[in-house]
Order: structure tokens, then sequence, then C-alpha cells
């Protein structure tokens, strides 16, 4: 506390002979100019405050204040100038029913400047356009000096940070009785003080609870030069219960008293900010605020619905399939215990693994046009400004097209506004469901009697979907069989390993604890063979489907599919036959048939019979190109091979026999003269047959066999 600089008077005096003691310049509200000059750097704790003077704070008109244009939350409460004095008040009343804290920092000038700064209460009828009188006044208190000594904010309570020394020799005009100490102690000092007129700040008992540095190495650890800048810390508490003012500035002990807010301000709800002057000796100051003692007491609450899963109720979780369109809705109230608006206010909300739906955005049930989605894929909703105890309601669609590498998508919103740090709501979680493609593939669309097929099951999970853990699944055809040791499994890796037998169960197949990631497959691949249940009288498909069974990635949903359908058919063998007669013998007619006796046998003894039947074929001369006959064979459920014995007539033999897989043209020439005609249905299931006789005499006898056809067959002929 200081009222004249006696050692500095002949030098003041001279300074307003040279400028005269005028009104100071006023400055706009909200002048915002670059502190370059004389303050130390923002600390790195209080550059990421959302404070924003310039919007929260009234600056008084006719204050030497300003907002650093740089951080947002700074303030240059004097310039480094001679008589100055400026004042700062926040837009709106504590409420001292309810707790505070405060913290920031202040820079109180340098070493041989003057005069100091104060932290401020009132309930003066000015409100925010309090101010107290330049240099000893610190912009708080009154004195004789410049407007008078009743110019000081009435009804308040300050915490003074002093920086001048006051020696006069009236100890009732030195700030040294104050401190107990002898005239060279050291400054700065900080105290409460009620501000008054000067001659009631000047004894004793009105700086309360003092602090000061002893040493004069303790004044530079808080007292900045030119050379060595530096922000004190300083912090103000308020416990409304049992009515204690706490604070805290710099290194120095914490400081507690109780207040009555009845007997120093009249009220319960008081007006707060920073007040500063200088006298002849000019000394920067200034304050940053990184947190507001009271600030809107604000709820954000965020729910979502799956509306492509006709969900009607919100709530904090719910799952999704890629695809599907969600509804968010979020609530933002400023509660009725609150003492502060929401004033711009604006809600922001990042979509992420989702895409906002045009024309989906409503505030309390009225569209408003499309928020701007940046390349964050964040969007803002301006609210503008909430009262105490006002809510609203804000919904908008989007459609899922990308989960998070945990197969979900989480997600909050964010509330800023003038009066409040930044707030999340809670996380809402979507669990994304996997989605899943299981797709069979077989190796022949035909196979023959005795053939085998190679299955392939793949199953992939898609590249944005979420995770999943189940089982593979699949049940072989009736007429087929596994053929041992063929299963193998490729893992998400690509690794191959082979499967033990036991994964099948008669004709059924399970491939358990598969696990499978975004954009990862796995595949299974195994054998079986024809292995007829009943006689094959006509063409068969086998018809083959695999299934999936398992969970999504936190067990609470079942997701289950099934592969398209593999699709292969038994050929029924068929067989096309043909007799050709090699040589023509005027006096033996060319028989127009051949016949023949088909018979099944088993594979290991050929003279076992399974099945067998009669059949007969065109037959003529080579130059005639006699057709064939398609004969549709029945097999038996046993493997078989089939034996071709042809019918000889009378004055023929059997001379060999061409046997292709395709139509094409027989030449004799290339004949197998083998003697027994055997076919096998391992790898095809149709065969062209020309079986070649010759005559064995030109004269045959009288009543002979007839070979005109085969009505007559064993009736003698004259």
């Amino acid at each position: 506390m200081k009222i004249y600089k006696f050692g500095l008077l002949f030098f003041f005096l001279s300074m307003l002979i040279f400028i005269g003691i005028q009104e100071p310049k006023k400055v706009l509200a909200f002048d915002m100019r670059y502190s370059t000059s004389g303050f130390p750097e923002v600390p790195d704790d209080a550059k990421n405050s959302n404070v924003n003077v310039s919007d929260a704070f009234t600056i008084v008109t006719g204050s030497n204040s300003y907002v650093d244009s740089i951080n947002q939350n700074m303030v240059v409460l004097i310039p480094n100038v001679p008589i100055q004095r400026g004042a700062i008040w926040y837009n709106y009343q504590l409420d001292l029913t309810q707790d505070f804290s405060f913290e920031g920092y202040v820079f109180n000038g340098y070493q041989g400047g003057s005069d100091g700064l104060t932290f401020t209460f009132h309930n003066d009828p000015r409100g925010i356009q309090a101010i107290g009188n330049f240099a000893g006044g610190l912009g708080a208190y009154g004195t004789t000096f410049h407007y008078g000594d009743d110019v000081y904010i009435k009804n308040a309570l300050s915490l003074e940070i002093d920086i001048y020394k006051n020696q006069a020799p009236d100890k009732f005009l030195s700030d040294t009785p104050l401190m107990g100490v002898p005239a060279d102690s050291l400054v700065p000092h900080a105290a409460l003080i009620v501000p008054g007129t000067g001659n009631q700040l000047s004894t004793t008992n009105k700086h309360m609870d003092i602090v000061y540095p002893k040493t004069r190495a303790e004044q530079n650890l808080v007292w900045a030069t030119p050379n060595n800048l530096f922000w004190n810390p300083l912090k103000i508490s308020w416990d409304s219960a049992n009515q204690i003012f706490s604070w805290k500035y710099a290194h120095f002990e914490e400081k507690s008293r109780q207040i009555d807010p009845q007997l120093y301000f009249g009220s319960t709800k008081v007006w707060w900010g920073f007040t500063g002057a200088s006298g002849g000796l000019p000394s920067p100051e200034g304050f940053i605020i990184k947190k507001l003692p009271q600030t809107p007491h604000a709820e954000v609450s965020k729910k979502v619905r799956n509306i492509s899963k006709k969900e009607t109720l919100f709530s904090n979780v719910t799952y999704s399939e890629i695809g599907d369109v969600l509804e968010y809705q979020i609530e933002v109230e400023n509660l009725a215990d609150s003492v502060v608006p929401l004033v711009n206010t604006v809600l922001s909300d990042e979509l992420k693994g989702t895409e906002f739906i045009l024309g989906s955005l409503k505030v309390d049930q009225l569209s408003v046009a499309n928020p701007a989605v940046d390349a964050n894929n964040t969007f803002q909703v301006n609210l503008n400004k909430l009262e105490v105890n006002q809510s609203k309601k804000i919904t908008f669609q989007v459609k899922v097209n990308q989960a998070d590498e945990n197969a979900t998508i989480l997600n909050e919103a964010t509330l800023t506004s003038t009066y409040s740090e930044k707030q999340l709501s809670n996380q809402t979680k979507v669990i994304v469901a996997p989605k899943l493609n299981l797709k069979k593939a077989v190796d022949k669309s035909q196979i023959p009697l005795n053939g085998e097929l190679t299955y392939t099951l793949t199953l992939t999970n898609d590249a944005t979907a979420g995770k999943w853990k189940g089982s593979l699944t699949d049940t072989l055809a009736a007429d087929l069989s596994y053929v041992a040791g063929s299963i193998t499994y490729k893992d998400p890796l690509g690794v191959l390993h082979v499967l033990p037998d036991s994964v099948w169960v008669s004709q059924n197949l399970t491939v358990a604890d598969i696990s499978l990631n975004q954009g990862e497959a796995i595949s299974v691949t195994f054998t079986a063979k024809v292995d007829l249940k009943e006689p094959l009288t006509s063409d068969r498909l086998l018809l083959n489907q695999a299934s999936y069974i398992g969970l999504n990635v936190d067990e609470t949903i079942n997701f289950n599919g099934v592969s398209n359908v593999a699709e292969t058919a038994i050929k029924t063998p068929i067989i096309h036959l043909r007799q050709v007669i090699l040589q023509e013998t005027v006096s033996l007619p060319v028989p127009v048939s051949g016949y023949y006796q088909i018979e099944h046998v088993k594979p290991t003894d050929l003279t076992e019979k399974l099945m067998s039947f009669s059949n007969k074929s065109p037959s003529g001369l080579l130059v005639d190109n006699p057709a064939y006959n398609e004969v549709t064979l029945s097999l038996p459920t046993e493997q078989s091979k089939v034996v071709i014995q042809p019918i000889q007539p009378q004055y023929y033999e059997y001379d060999g026999f061409t046997l292709t897989t395709k139509e094409q043209q027989h030449q004799p020439e290339n004949r197998n003269k083998n003697d027994a005609i055997l076919l096998e249905f391992r790898q095809d299931s149709e065969y062209w047959l020309t079986v070649y006789l010759k005559p064995t005499t030109e004269q045959p006898k009288p009543y002979s066999w007839f070979y005109s056809g085969n009505q007559q067959l064993g009736k003698l002929q004259p």
C-alpha cells in the first residue's frame, strides 16, 4: 500500500508540469495489441486455456488496459508508461453461496517501478465501470493524487500486490510499519485491503495477511527486471460453507481468512476483476487467466440409436452393420445452479467412422442448415445463448462406413462457450458388426461315378467392419465321403496348416476358434469322393452349402451366415455304342444291329458281377459309318467297373474296338485288340465305343441266323 512517493516528489511535479494532469485517452472496450514489449512469454500451462478475455470481460472506459492480440487469455493492465491506470471486470457476478477457485499468473512489473495491481471483489454501484485512482491507488483505492481521495471502489475487498516502497517520515503514510521491519525492507508485498480513501488505508490494521520477501535474493524471485522476466502464479479460492477466502501468491505461503460477504459487500453477489496503476515511475503490469472462478454449470449428454434396425429409444450403446443409418441425440443444458449463461455456445462433433446425412440436423426439432464438415470430419452447430436452467436438444443422422481397429465407433461431443472451459459429453459406443462373406468353390461342375471333388471355403471379413470369432461348418452331400488326410487351413497370415481328420464327424465338418479382424480372411480346403448311397439311374446334383456361426468382438451379438451353394452333378455313365463290319462278303448279310452284354463287376474281381443287362447298337460297314446308340447305365451303389461283351453273330468274330471319351472319327487301324472291353468311370462319365467284327467264312450253311432285325432273333428261317 502506498499513498505518496516523497522520494520522487519533485520529479513527479515536473512530470505534471510537462504533461499536465488530464483524462487518459479512452480505448475501445476490447482494445487488443500484441504485447511483445516488456512482458515474458506466456507459461506453457496457460497457452492452452480457452478463456477469451475479450468475450468474457469488460475493460473500464478510459482505462489504459488492453487484451493481448496473440494470447486471448492475457491482459496488459497498464503498459510501461508513467501515470497509467487500468481495470477490467468479468461480465457476470460471482455467487458467493457457491465455491469457486481461480488460477492464473500476474506480472507485477520491474524492480524500481511503480505501483502495483489488485485482484478485487466489489459491489460498487458503478458495476463493471468501477475504478480507483492512479499511482498509489493501484486502480482500486483513493488518493489525494489526481481525481481525489474519494475515488475508490466501494463495497470491495482487494488482494494487492504492491511493488512500491513508501518510506515517508510519517508512519501513517509509509508501508514500513505494515511489515514491522526497518525502512529498507523489501518489496513487493501482498495483502488483503479494504479499498477506501488514502487516510483510511494508512493504518496498520488495514493490511491483512501480508507477505513479502525477507531478503534481496527472495525479492529477486518475485520481482522481475527487464533482463529477467517471469510470471508469478496466483491462486484464489472460496469455501462458501465456511466463508473462507484463501489465496497464494508466488512462492509465499497460502493465506486464509474468514470473510462475511454481507459485511464487506452487502450481498452474496460480487463483481470481480483486476486493477492496476503507475505513478511517475513506469512499469508494465498484467495478468493471465488459466481458470475462471465460476463458469456455467453445463451438462452435455449424448445418445445414439440405430434407425436401420428400427430402434426407437436412444441409449449410450448400440450395434450397427456397415451401411446402417444411426441417429445421434445431444442435449446441452445450462443447469439451474449455474450463475452464468452459456454465451457464444458452439457444439462440435467428430463423425468417426460415419458420414453425415444431409438435411438431418435439427435443433429442438427444427431443421437447420447443413453444417460444414471439415477435413477432420468434424462439424459445428452454433447454439448461441443458453440462459440458466435452459436446454437445447440437437439431433442428426449419419451412415456407418467404417469401424475403428477395435470394431467400435467411440464418439463424444464437445461444448465450448465464452465463459466455460471446453466440456466433453459422455462417450457413445457403436459396436460395428463384422461383415462376413463366405464363398464355397468346387473344382468340377460334373463328376463321374468314381470321381473326387476338391472344395475350398473362403471366409472374409470386410476391411471396414468389426471383429468376429467363431466356427466354420460344412456338411457333405449324402453321396460324398471325406477323403482322409486332405483337409488344410490357411490362417489370416497366409500360413497353411494341415488339420486333423477329427474335425470331421461323419459327414459334418467344424473348424473352431477362428478370429477375423478387419480385412482378414481364412480358407479351408478338403477333398471328397463320390460314395453313392442309392443306385444312380440318372444325373444327380450334389448341392452343398457351408456356414459360419459366431459372435462379434465383445461377445454380445451373434453373427451367423451361409455360403453360396456349390453345385456338382454326378453324371450317369453314358456309352455311345456301334458295331462296324470290317469286310463285306457277298454271301453273308451285313448285320444291321449289334448286341452286347453290359456287366458291372467288382474292381478287385472282374468275375464277380454286380449288375448285368443287354443292349444293342446300329451296325454296318465302315463305309456306311453307322450311327451310335446312346446307352445310359444304371449303376450300383458300390464302386465298380463296366465290362462290355459283344454278342457275336454266326459266321462273324470279334476283331477289336476303338474307345474314346469324345466323339471323334474312329479308325480301325488304331483299334485295340484286347479281348476285354473294360470301362472305368473315374475321370470320365461318357465314352464312344466302336466294336469291330469280321466274317469267318464266305459260304454260310442253310438255316443260319437271320440278321435283318432283332425282332426275329432266335427264330430259325428256311
